[in-house]
C-alpha cells in the first residue's frame, strides 16, 4: 500500500494566524475528498486553540466534531473524554462501528491556530498553519446525529 500526501491546494493556511470560515473549511474538506486521490477517511486529528478563555464543551466542541464528520461520516460514535483541571484543555477520542476514529485537542488561552490532519486509506490531508475562526461557527449542530452521545459524554 503507497501512501501519499495529497495537496490540499483548495485552502490553504498560507500563514500563521491566517483566518478562515468554518463553512469554508468544510467545503475545502468536501472538495478534497471529492478528488478521491487520498482514499476512504478513516482518522481524523484536530487541533484547535484559541487566544481567550472559550468554554469549548459549549459551543467549540460540537463544532470541531462537525469539521471531523464532514470527512468521516460518524455512525452511531462512542466518545471518551479528557478535561484539564484548569479547564483550559479539552481532548475527545471518538471511534464509529466501522473503525473511524477522531482525536480533537480543544485548548483556551493559547495562541490562536488550527491543525487539521485526515488520514484516508491512500493518503492524507493536512491543513495547518491557519485559524479558524470561531465567530464563523453555526448557532447549532441539532441535526447531527452524534450530538446527544456527544452531550451526553461531556456531561451536559
Amino acid at each position: 500500500m503507497s501512501h501519499e500526501t495529497v495537496d490540499a491546494s483548495v485552502r490553504v493556511f498560507s500563514q500563521r494566524s491566517s483566518r478562515i470560515a468554518f463553512s469554508e473549511l468544510c467545503d475545502s474538506i468536501r472538495s478534497v475528498l471529492e478528488t478521491g486521490r487520498m482514499g476512504t477517511p478513516v482518522n481524523v486529528r484536530l487541533h484547535w486553540e484559541f487566544a481567550e478563555h472559550v468554554d469549548v464543551s459549549a459551543s467549540i466542541l460540537p463544532a470541531a466534531v462537525a469539521i471531523a464528520d464532514v470527512a468521516l461520516k460518524l455512525k452511531s460514535p462512542t466518545w471518551r473524554v479528557r478535561r484539564h483541571a484548569t479547564g483550559r484543555t479539552l481532548n475527545v477520542l471518538g471511534s464509529d462501528q466501522r473503525g473511524r476514529t477522531l482525536m480533537i485537542s480543544l485548548v483556551s488561552e493559547s495562541t490562536p491556530q488550527t491543525a487539521l490532519t485526515i488520514f484516508g486509506n491512500h493518503g492524507i490531508v493536512r491543513l495547518d498553519d491557519g485559524w479558524v475562526d470561531p465567530e464563523t461557527i453555526p448557532a447549532s449542530f441539532d441535526h447531527c446525529e452524534w450530538l446527544a452521545s456527544l452531550h451526553e459524554a461531556i456531561g451536559e
